[in-house]
């Protein structure tokens, strides 16, 4: 599929996150535009330096520091024209695990 660039890019799709040793979060790539990088906000001040800010990256995956169990993640593309995304919105929640007896 040949198709022009967009001057604004699309919200990610698919972001989501899994617990292991670390909190990964990961989305699918943004295609209609060219992306510098990919933020990942526990704010919506895209471009923002500040306590809001958890990564920047400019893959598709990457490990972040979370302080609590529940919350809201942001993620925003931003293209190679300093453009920002509408963010893709993530709830989560990591239950406490069983108290041993």
């Amino acid at each position: 599929l040949v198709a022009m660039k967009s001057y604004i890019p699309n919200v990610p799709d698919n972001f989501r996150i899994t617990f292991g040793s670390s909190a990964t979060v990961s989305w699918d790539e943004v295609t209609n535009t060219d992306i510098a990088y990919y933020e990942v906000r526990t704010d919506e001040e895209a471009g923002v330096e500040g306590d809001g800010l958890l990564a920047r990256t400019n893959g598709i995956k990457t490990d972040i520091p979370l302080t609590t169990r529940s919350g809201t993640l942001y993620l925003f593309a931003r293209n190679a024209l300093g453009k920002y995304s509408q963010a893709a919105i993530l709830k989560y929640n990591k239950p406490l695990p069983p108290t041993p007896a």
